[in-house]
C-alpha cells in the first residue's frame, strides 16, 4: 500500500517580500511478502530429510541407464522434492 500525503506550508514574514511556498511530498511505503520456507533445525527440515532419504533410496534404478529410465529417475526425484516441501514449508510474512 502506498499513500502519498502532501504538505503545503506557507511562510509569511512581516515584511512585503513574497510569500514562500513549500511542498513536502511524504510517500508511506509498505511492502509485505510472503514466503516459503523451513526454518533451519527445525523438527520439519529433520523429518523432511528423512523422509527424503528414504523416498530415494525406493526410486527403481536399475544397472543399465538408458535415455527412458533417465527421464524416469529424474521426474521421479523432481515429484518427491515437490511433493516433500509442500509437506513441510512453512509461510513467513516479511515486512519492508
Amino acid at each position: 500500500m502506498i499513500s502519498d500525503i502532501n504538505i503545503l506550508l506557507i511562510l509569511k514574514s512581516l515584511s512585503d517580500h513574497a510569500h514562500l511556498l513549500v511542498s513536502i511530498i511524504i510517500k508511506e511505503k509498505f511492502i509485505q511478502e510472503i514466503k516459503q520456507t523451513i526454518i533451519k533445525n527445525s523438527k520439519e527440515e529433520k523429518e523432511l530429510a528423512k523422509e527424503l532419504r528414504n523416498k530415494i533410496c525406493n526410486i527403481n534404478i536399475t544397472n543399465n541407464l538408458n535415455s527412458d529410465t533417465l527421464e524416469y529417475v529424474t521426474q521421479e526425484f523432481a515429484t518427491i522434492i515437490e511433493d516433500l516441501w509442500n509437506k513441510y514449508f512453512k509461510l513467513i510474512n516479511i515486512t519492508k
